[in-house]
């Protein structure tokens, strides 16, 4: 289930007709789109999906959720994800342990994993096994703003590389 994606959308096929998206010029708000992200958010907490989720659309991603860990590997093995904000303790299981499913099926995939249960040993575990950054809930609307920012960034270097990699050959 798409949350928050069919709102943007609208919002930017106005941007289209009017020449502004809310106060922001025409680019500035295109501009956001440039670097965009594919991004699921696997968070079984209604109240967590919505403002994660919201935060995610109004920086230009697209976004969608998953709820259980049976659910995120569904929507991982029909679809290719740039980042993915990983709950660890879901009601079907530890989101930590699906770490390397989701590597093996997509190894470029960026984890960021989130939790309000820490714990030293916890987090430990949790980095051995390749994620990019580890949240502690809650979390500043900020923190997860610069992080994304700071990812798509990454992302669009490395898709610009690539792309003038394979102009190259």
């Amino acid at each position: 289930m798409r949350l928050f994606y069919w709102q943007s959308k609208q919002h930017i096929n106005g941007l289209y007709k009017s020449g502004t998206f809310g106060s922001k010029p025409y680019f500035e708000a295109t501009k956001m789109q440039v670097n965009h992200m594919d991004i699921l958010v696997v968070e079984d907490n209604v109240h967590c999906i919505q403002a994660i989720g919201g935060i995610i659309a109004r920086l230009g991603y697209n976004v969608e959720n998953a709820d259980t860990c049976k659910e995120a590997l569904e929507k991982v093995r029909q679809e290719r994800f740039d980042l993915i904000l990983l709950d660890i303790f879901l009601p079907d299981g530890k989101g930590h342990q699906l770490i390397p499913e989701l590597k093996e099926l997509w190894p470029e995939v960026g984890i960021v994993t989130m939790t309000g249960h820490n714990s030293r040993e916890l987090e430990m575990e949790v980095r051995k096994q390749g994620i990019i950054y580890y949240m502690i809930k809650p979390f500043q609307t900020e923190d997860l703003k610069s992080l994304l920012e700071h990812l798509s960034q990454k992302h669009s270097e490395r898709i610009e590389s690539e792309t003038q990699f394979q102009f190259r050959k």
